[in-house]
């Protein structure tokens, strides 16, 4: 970022020329289909860019590139931990099982296979809605249709409503794929029990030949999936974490049912993207360097969030690159939290919502581009075509681990999900024993009794201070302590004075539509009236992702989580283990529930549970209760008095007026000048080829 030349100085406070400008910059050269470049460039907006400046001259003095390449320096000592940085040799590594993989799609096609049903969670299953999305794979319900006609489900939860696609399922037609990097993931291993139990009713000692193993070597998987007779077993990368794999096994086996070009895919990395990501003369020709410094240096002026805004065939990316974030940064109470759905609205960048955000827009060639206000920081990437989407991948990942060393932190480990892990399975012993307690004095219950909001972890967090502020605040409105509503919105309210910028939705179960538009309800009401960022995410999946950032990361959020206190259609597992011979699938997702809320207890971060009671129609209940919390929050808002803000609320001081660098990422020659830029968009100069 670079104060730009005397015709953007002239035009600095003509917001519509900067945002004119900036769309002719991003429009790119036309180029053949998979023959461009991936271009990065980035804009600071209205934001002090002195504190990148200095992050990208640490990065240079400390020689971080090499030493990550080399794996030394500051990443010695996670190797000696046996941490993950295999991710770093994929494009190399993976292309000589590639004809396994080809050979496997060809097999199943050839056999007539209708369904696919993917078994796994976190990142051993992410980046696969990625490549699905972005290669053509048509939804149809909750599945995804192939170009070859074969259907996939991704059966990334324990709720019970997934198993909706039993019904669908001809078992002979049907290859399980359980995708585990060593086995012992218990949402994984219940939804293998439950299809292992039904195929061996109908094939007998021939159940195997339905399932095929994703798995580390050497690890339990592998050598269940051997004695089991499984019929293919791929194995994966040993120092690869899941979340780093968009490259591995787990994921190129999926492109090749796809039919993607994958030797192609991975000479794209090597060709077009390792070479810039190794680059350090100059550093900031390095798009990962750049980038990690952007998001940390933000992040230490208070823009600790950041919002993905894609064309619709990348819109799958967003949740990979958001587990990616906030499982890797979110530690040690640092993080950069990834928003969910927000989407952008003019009207809330006016209202001063976004004075802590950064925002990535990422898009293919020749899809439109999104508006942003010329005074919000802006990273954008551009990709020729589908076939960039592995160097999209790899240039993220380095990103993400140099941001890590940036930070001081570990990018690589995950302690707040084990923590809540841990938590689930000490729920389910007490569901099957029924020793679970009952919520305690704080917990108000609509007039049906049908939704319960238990908010005692947040009053055994703050104690007394807050037990008189809510008592107060409440008193003095004639809001009801046994109306969830009023106390929702009551919290609501008190939350920036204790630090809370950002509130998240955790819903334990698989949304109907109907649902899901309450969902987006509450997302409503917290941007527009609470004023604060949100993040919404099915709980079981995020249990193994974003949870980490909201344990582990500042202690700034308002979390709340759903899920169903009945077990309306019981499912059992099929557990072999005696203890949990009974235990059934909504059994199970509640112990999730009860885990994750103990968890975040635990690391002292707010959080509420909405326990509810399912029977149809009961989303309408929850519309009443956010309809009513956003009516109630409003007045109170309304009836605050005005008080300073905080220092992470101020609004940013102006930088000076500059434009986007723009870097080729194929390795050409470039000139990254701002001048440069700006004589292009002005007609007075001529790109480089």
């Amino acid at each position: 970022w670079s104060v730009a030349d005397t015709v953007w100085t002239q035009h600095a406070d003509d917001p519509a020329w900067i945002a004119a400008k900036l769309r002719q910059l991003d429009g790119g050269e036309p180029t053949a289909a998979g023959q461009g470049r991936l271009l990065v460039t980035s804009w600071p907006g209205a934001t002090d860019y002195a504190p990148v400046e200095a992050l990208l001259q640490h990065l240079r003095r400390s020689d971080s590139v090499n030493h990550l390449w080399q794996r030394d320096g500051y990443w010695e000592k996670f190797e000696q931990q046996s941490e993950r940085l295999g991710w770093l040799r994929l494009p190399d590594e993976m292309v000589l099982m590639l004809p396994a993989f080809q050979h496997f799609a060809e097999e199943v096609a050839r056999e007539g296979v209708r369904d696919i049903v993917v078994m796994g969670m976190g990142g051993a299953t992410q980046g696969i809605y990625t490549y699905l999305q972005a290669f053509g794979a048509r939804p149809e319900g909750a599945a995804f249709m192939l170009p070859n006609g074969m259907r996939v489900h991704m059966l990334d939860t324990t709720s019970p409503r997934a198993h909706a696609i039993d019904a669908s399922l001809d078992l002979a037609r049907t290859v399980f794929l359980f995708s585990s990097k060593a086995g012992g993931v218990p949402e994984g291993n219940a939804n293998f029990n439950y299809y292992w139990a039904k195929a061996k009713v109908q094939f007998g000692d021939e159940a195997g030949r339905r399932f095929v193993a994703i798995t580390d070597p050497g690890f339990p998987l592998d050598g269940q999936a051997k004695k089991l007779g499984f019929r293919a077993i791929f194995h994966s990368q040993v120092d690869v974490g899941g979340r780093f794999s968009a490259l591995s096994t787990e994921m190129l086996v999926f492109a090749a049912l796809l039919g993607v070009d994958t030797p192609r895919l991975l000479a794209n990395v090597r060709e077009r993207m390792t070479p810039r990501l190794r680059s350090v003369t100059p550093m900031e020709e390095n798009p990962a360097v750049r980038i990690a410094a952007i998001l940390d240096g933000l992040r230490r002026q208070g823009r600790d969030k950041v919002t993905f805004l894609t064309s619709e065939p990348l819109a799958a990316f967003v949740p990979w690159v958001e587990q990616l974030l906030s499982e890797s940064l979110g530690k040690d109470g640092k993080g950069i939290l990834p928003t969910s759905g927000e989407g952008y609205d003019p009207a809330l960048a006016a209202s001063g919502l976004y004075r802590d955000r950064v925002f990535v827009r990422i898009r293919r060639e020749h899809d439109p581009l999104i508006d942003l206000d010329p005074a919000l920081p802006v990273i954008d990437l551009v990709l020729p075509s589908e076939l960039s989407l592995g160097e999209l991948f790899y240039l993220w990942e380095h990103a993400t681990a140099l941001a890590g060393e940036l930070m001081g932190i570990n990018p690589f480990n995950e302690p707040g999900v084990i923590g809540s892990k841990q938590r689930a399975d000490e729920a389910i012993a007490q569901l099957l024993q029924g020793t679970v307690q009952p919520g305690g004095a704080h917990v108000a219950k609509t007039a049906d009794g049908m939704i319960a909001l238990d908010y005692g972890a947040i009053m055994r967090i703050d104690g007394p201070e807050l037990a008189r502020s809510l008592e107060h605040l409440m008193a003095a409105h004639g809001l009801q302590r046994d109306n969830p509503a009023h106390v929702w919105a009551a919290l609501l309210s008190l939350a920036p004075q204790h630090g809370k910028s950002y509130g998240s939705l955790l819903p334990y179960m698989v949304s109907t539509p109907s649902e899901q538009a309450g969902w987006r309800r509450w997302q409503q009401m917290m941007t527009r009236v609470a004023g604060l960022a949100t993040f919404t995410g099915e709980g079981s999946r995020c249990q193994h992702s974003v949870l980490q950032l909201f344990a582990d990361g500042p202690k700034t959020g308002l979390h709340a989580v759903v899920a169903f206190d009945n077990d309306a259609t019981p499912l059992v597992i099929g557990d072999p283990s005696p203890a949990r011979k009974d235990l059934t699938f909504g059994q199970f997702i509640r112990a999730q529930s009860l885990g994750t809320a103990k968890a975040l207890e635990e690391k002292g971060q707010w959080v509420v549970r909405i326990g509810v009671q399912e029977h149809p129609g009961w989303e309408s209940g929850f519309d009443r209760m956010i309809a009513e919390t956003e009516a109630v929050l409003t007045q109170l808002t309304a009836s605050a008095s005005p008080s300073p803000p905080t220092d992470d609320m101020r609004p940013l001081p102006p930088a000076p007026p500059s434009v986007r660098q723009r870097t080729d990422m194929s390795g050409s020659p470039w000139d990254r000048g701002a001048g440069h830029a700006a004589r292009v968009a002005d007609g007075k100069a001529e790109p480089h080829a």
